[in-house]
């Protein structure tokens, strides 16, 4: 990490290396990886972890890859590209569905095949503009140890609603709780339905209303838990010149009466700055028949005729020609068909972005629109969305 990272800060490099030692001791969060040098030297390093993601009310098994590494002596030498065929190998002999990532360049793991999956926002409101519920901070209070493994089984709840949100007992935990205040939330019977992690940090001059309180993760499971953190952070306007909100939720903005976040790089008809918006996590099918193997009981109750679609779908990064699957719906029921049976319709792409529209991420119909994929029968869009699409975008909250 040293060597691969030479602009970093020795107090983040400290920091970093103190994470990664402690990984590499009690392999906390997934398994270290690496590639030798012809001076049979680490030159390259990875870390591999395994999730499950919520799609579909369903837990998916997937794996992710972080901590990717390559010695500065090292680089143009393609060994960032053996790391991630090896990581790709690893998913299919775990049985992963999906390959997660995040990007430091969205071009370069695009290549790759991966697709963006997630989006993220930044919110900045005045504590004064924030709404104030006449019920006010009621059910607040901070956490204690003893209430870890509640708040972690509230979020495991929580993320089983929402398509994208990925489960790893240790990955959660560091999380929520490692370096951060956390609130939470409580019904009258005392069971958690809301936490809030936060942090501070200057914003100018020494002083202590020169701060800003920075909300990492704020998770409501009702509209009572949301009024109550949202009258908490009204409550410190004496104390923090501006709350910052990191969310996956566009909607944020709905939390203040006014969300001007006082940034303001106005264009034209865009009069007042409210949000910063950014990718997340990029994903891969791993193995489209096998993603579709198993018979999918989806489009239940939709009034269509019978179709046949045919995917062929170009991976550059394996080397291969197309790969095509054929694919059957019928009855609310979808499965994979032999290439006896005559097409429908047919979709063309790469895999980066059948990956973004098969998990949610894109509609169909704008991916056809920006040419990234091509339906060869438009009338079948609809249908095709309705079966192979998802209904709501996936969110995710755990970097890695």
């Amino acid at each position: 990490m040293q060597t691969a990272f030479p602009r970093w800060s020795c107090r983040e490099r400290q920091a970093r290396e103190s994470k990664l030692e402690l990984d590499l001791r009690q392999s906390r969060r997934g398994a270290f990886w690496g590639c030798r040098s012809a001076e049979n030297v680490l030159a390259a390093s990875m870390l591999v972890s395994d999730f499950e993601m919520t799609m579909d009310a369903q837990r998916w098994p997937v794996c992710g890859v972080g901590a990717v590494a390559v010695d500065l002596l090292h680089r143009k030498e393609h060994l960032a590209k053996a790391l991630i065929e090896k990581f790709l190998a690893l998913c299919k002999q775990r049985g992963a569905m999906v390959a997660l990532l995040y990007p430091f360049n969205i071009g370069f793991y695009r290549k790759m095949g991966f697709g963006l999956l997630t989006e993220n926002y930044r919110f900045r409101f005045r504590p004064e503009k924030l709404l104030y519920s006449a019920s006010g901070k009621c059910g607040l209070r901070c956490a204690q140890p003893k209430d870890k493994e509640r708040v972690l089984a509230f979020y495991r709840a929580w993320a089983a609603r929402y398509n994208g949100m990925l489960v790893h007992r240790v990955w959660d935990e560091l999380r929520i709780f490692e370096g951060k205040n956390v609130v939470i939330h409580c019904d009258k019977s005392d069971e958690i339905d809301g936490y809030c992690c936060w942090s501070a940090r200057p914003t100018g001059p020494e002083g202590f209303y020169s701060s800003a309180l920075t909300i990492h993760e704020l998770v409501c499971g009702n509209a009572a838990a949301l009024q109550a953190f949202s009258a908490m952070l009204a409550s410190l306007a004496d104390q923090f010149a501006y709350v910052e909100l990191y969310t996956p939720f566009q909607s944020g903005h709905l939390l203040a009466a006014d969300a001007d976040s006082g940034e303001n790089d106005a264009y034209r008809n865009g009069i007042q700055e409210y949000a910063r918006y950014c990718g997340g996590c990029m994903a891969k099918i791993v193995d489209l028949p096998a993603f579709y193997r198993a018979p999918i009981k989806i489009g239940q109750g939709l009034r269509m005729s019978p179709f046949t679609v045919r995917l062929e779908i170009c991976d550059p990064f394996s080397q291969r020609a197309a790969e095509e699957v054929l694919l059957h719906w019928e009855d609310g029921c979808l499965s994979v068909r032999g290439a006896e049976k005559k097409p429908d319709v047919t979709i063309r792409g790469d895999i980066s972005d059948y990956t973004s529209f098969a998990l949610g991420a894109e509609p169909l119909k704008t991916l056809c629109d920006f040419s990234r994929l091509h339906v060869d029968d438009p009338r079948y869009l609809p249908a095709l969305q309705s079966v192979l699409g998802k209904t709501e975008k996936p969110i995710c909250f755990t970097y890695f």
